[in-house]
């Protein structure tokens, strides 16, 4: 299952796909492609036990120059519609970010977390390691 994601990207590689019928019928494709990787994402969710007003995210990544990071969080994660803050600026600053919004339409609250790293104009690799926080 990760073995694409081990794929180097700025290396050219190559598939091969053979299937067989059961009337031994086979069909070969060979594939060549190059890998190209634009945005790294990591999602989470948890619930809670009631509506979250702040929280604070703490992540390990490397940002390269070009790159652009993304922090979006959200209180009410088990809505149809979750509604998702930008906390970019306060997790930049190592600052708690305040939710503002106050409603939910699921059973349950929740904290979200999406955490993203869009490569931009960066020629250099960024990484994402995990993150690290806390709730209120």
């Amino acid at each position: 299952k990760l073995d694409f994601v081990q794929l180097n990207n700025t290396d050219v590689h190559k598939i091969r796909i053979e299937v067989q019928d059961h009337n031994n019928a086979t069909a070969i494709r060979n594939y060549t492609f190059t890998r190209k990787v634009d945005r790294i994402m990591y999602a989470f969710e948890k619930e809670t036990d009631i509506m979250a007003t702040q929280i604070l995210i703490s992540p390990t990544w490397g940002i390269a120059e070009g790159a652009e990071a993304q922090v979006l969080v959200c209180n009410n994660v088990f809505d149809e519609e979750p509604t998702w803050e930008d906390a970019t600026e306060q997790v930049l600053l190592e600052r708690h970010f305040n939710f503002v919004n106050d409603t939910k339409t699921a059973d349950k609250w929740g904290i979200g977390v999406q955490l993203i790293i869009n490569k931009g104009t960066a020629t250099e690799l960024s990484y994402l390691a995990g993150f690290g926080g806390a709730y209120k």
